[in-house]
């Protein structure tokens, strides 16, 4: 496929993704304000644990798409999937708190297309704009994977993933989540069609939640006042087991991240 040929084909299917995802219905949103409250002296004081608790788990459910197998797709390689997600919360509570639902926030639900491409050296430069379901929220990132050791044929592949995200739409809050993946795998071809991907790894990676002003009215004020949360950090360090499927020109994977969350993610798509 020509380099204009793959621009093409990702710019016509972010536009639909992004179609779809500006078109879905608004679900309740999570609101800094509801973490702030207001002591008997009149301070007004943030509960920094469930802003914490917010920060972690979206810097785990944001992380783009899968780490995919060690090996990258060559230099003319071309990938554009379709990926969703389920992330679990480490507590249900502090989402009830923040969104004010009456239903338990168990998981955090994405979806994300992802486009890929091959580079002259053995790496691959890829994009992804994703969507978090239920908050509204749009989930850019950018990724660069390298090869470090691949086509050898009594050793293993393996690579390593650079990626880099954040989140987008929030009137309260910004987020920024940096990572590496570390990967081993080996590829398998059965029948010359069919060819399988296994691969595991151990992912890090680093999160910065930071408040905006977030108005609030004090008790017997007629006005409201911008109060900040502040900054948290998150450090986060997960393993994590895949597999990929490929033939004549189709793919799909399934990918496990673990380790205090857990995160299933399914992608199909085309690897040209």
């Amino acid at each position: 496929m020509k380099p204009a040929t793959r621009l093409g084909v990702a710019l016509a299917a972010t536009a639909a993704f992004a179609w779809l995802g500006a078109s879905a219905a608004s679900a309740k949103r999570f609101k800094l304000s509801r973490l702030l409250s207001q002591e008997a002296s009149g301070a007004v004081i943030g509960d920094e644990a469930t802003y914490a608790a917010l920060v972690t788990d979206l810097t785990q459910a944001i992380r783009p798409g899968t780490a995919g197998p060690a090996a990258t797709s060559g230099a003319l390689g071309f990938e554009l999937t379709y990926a969703t997600g389920l992330t679990s919360v480490s507590d249900p509570g502090p989402w009830a708190a923040a969104t004010g639902a009456e239903r338990d926030v168990s998981r955090l639900a994405t979806s994300q297309l992802v486009v890929r491409t091959g580079l002259p050296i053995p790496m691959e430069l890829g994009l992804s704009l994703g969507w978090l379901h239920d908050q509204d929220l749009w989930t850019p990132s950018l990724e660069l994977r390298v090869a470090l050791l691949e086509g050898a044929e009594r050793a293993p592949d393996v690579g390593a993933r650079l990626h880099i995200g954040g989140l987008l739409g929030h009137p309260d809050m910004d987020l920024l989540a940096v990572g590496t993946d570390l990967i081993i795998g080996k590829r398998f071809a059965l029948g010359g069609v069919l060819k399988l991907y296994p691969y595991a790894g151990y992912s890090f990676t680093f999160g910065r939640g930071t408040s905006r002003p977030v108005a609030y009215l004090r008790r017997g004020n007629v006005t409201a006042e911008d109060e900040i949360l502040g900054s948290h950090n998150a450090f986060i360090s997960r393993g994590f087991v895949g597999l990929d499927l490929r033939s004549l020109g189709g793919l799909f994977g399934v990918e496990v991240s673990f380790g205090g969350l857990t995160t299933w993610t399914l992608r199909a798509g085309l690897s040209l």
